[in-house]
């Protein structure tokens, strides 16, 4: 969300700033990164980005906007000198010792040091992502969100306030699918990089990186029981992991182009996924058995999701079809169909009581559609969003709705009534 700064005061044109965490807590020593962003508040303001071994102080307000680069002069500390000095001289940052927050020191003409002493940082802990958010889940328990960002990174956010609690580095590409475990202790995500990445939520270490895919990992799904994972790549496959050791159990071949969406049944005994080939495949678990093919998108089958009882499947489909489907998973009959969006159906998901879908779409729409099974009309739409709505998700209570999007922020609604929550958006 956008941070409220806290102007300290300007006394003879001196600076005091604010700066957040960006939530990554750890500075840079042993070969860790540093990554920390932030505003600076003063008689004009920037935005202070710490990223390994160089940073970058943006400036639009002042008198003469543009861009101060600066570069690691110590395991702490960053340097950067303006180009023109007769009025300022050298600026300096220094990132505390849990990484928290970066303390500045700006110098005059005469070289003193603004302030003197490191001053007391006042500033929330929260955050947002820097690219589009690809994907968003809800922990078992409803408490915590998490979001996948072209950014390559993963965070951790209070459900209730939007407050950013971790944010998880290791992915060298684009987070393309999240996902909690059943009993919540477990994220997984997966990536542009190839990898799945196993994440222990209670302090957001690296587990265990999963490798096989040869192409980017576009969905990722826990079983009912937690002890097998699903993955869907651009490669055109969907494999099945033991999440105890890592090991491929199956893998199931079948799409012929990127597989987009993968979900287990809520018994845990059918896989179903979509695909670019306009096809919904359902999948026997026990031996990787394909069961029957889900035909009549017109375009990409960009996500499917399962009813709370398993009876039925929902699925979206891309911009030359627009449509939210609704299937008898028992027999493959297409039940209700809608068209949802000005665009694509980018991302399904069910109320708790399987009576609502909610719908993402696409560009030129960007909005968020609730749509009651049995019903021609969408219940409400949300909107907000200026860009296409990637993902998303349904708290368990059913209470709330969390979205992300192309425009680079995470929306949590009210499902009443449709109101915005809280919203993480970076500055600007």
């Amino acid at each position: 969300m956008r941070e409220s700064c806290l102007k300290t005061g300007c006394v003879l044109g001196l600076f005091l700033f604010v700066l957040m965490m960006s939530c990554h807590s750890t500075t840079e020593r042993a070969g860790k990164q540093t990554d920390l962003s932030g505003v600076w508040w003063g008689s004009d303001w920037g935005w202070v980005t710490l990223r390994g071994n160089r940073g970058t102080y943006t400036y639009s307000n002042g008198p003469q906007p543009g861009k101060l680069e600066f570069h690691r002069t110590g395991e702490n500390t960053y340097r950067g000198t303006w180009g023109d000095q007769k009025e300022h001289g050298p600026m300096s940052f220094t990132v505390s010792e849990d990484g928290q927050k970066i303390v500045g020191t700006y110098t005059n003409d005469k070289d003193r040091k603004i302030p003197p002493e490191p001053a007391t940082i006042l500033w929330v802990r929260k955050s947002w992502h820097e690219g589009q958010v690809n994907a968003v889940a809800f922990s078992p328990d409803g408490r915590t969100v998490a979001s996948g960002s072209a950014d390559r990174t993963v965070q951790l956010w209070q459900a209730t306030n939007g407050s950013c609690v971790r944010r998880l580095l290791g992915h060298e590409g684009w987070v393309m699918c999240v996902a909690f475990s059943p009993d919540g202790t477990t994220l997984v995500s997966g990536g542009e990089d190839k990898t799945v990445r196993l994440w222990r939520v209670t302090d957001g270490s690296c587990v265990r990186e999963l490798s096989g895919h040869a192409a980017a990992v576009a969905a990722v799904a826990f079983s009912p029981d937690g002890a097998m994972l699903a993955t869907g790549s651009l490669d055109s496959s969907i494999k099945l992991w033991r999440v105890s050791d890592g090991a491929v159990l199956r893998t199931l071949t079948g799409h012929a182009d990127f597989v987009n969406s993968v979900a287990f049944s809520p018994d845990g005994k059918m896989l179903a996924s979509g695909g670019d080939d306009r096809a919904i495949r359902l999948w026997r678990v026990s031996d990787g058995a394909e069961l029957r093919a889900l035909t009549g998108h017109q375009d990409y089958v960009l996500c499917v999701a399962f009813s709370p009882d398993g009876q039925r499947l929902a699925s979206g489909g891309g911009s030359q079809d627009r449509t939210l489907r609704l299937w008898r998973v028992s027999d493959g009959t297409l039940q209700q169909s809608w068209k949802a969006s000005a665009n694509a159906v980018t991302s399904v998901a069910f109320s708790p009581d399987g009576i609502t879908i909610a719908a993402g779409a696409g560009r030129n729409d960007n909005s968020v559609g609730l749509w009651q099974v049995g019903q021609d009309a969408p219940l409400c739409k949300l909107t907000g969003h200026s860009g296409s709505v990637l993902s998303v998700a349904v708290s368990p209570d059913g209470t709330n709705l969390v979205t992300g999007s192309i425009d680079k922020t995470l929306r949590m609604w009210r499902v009443a009534d449709g109101t915005l929550v809280w919203m993480a958006t970076g500055p600007g």
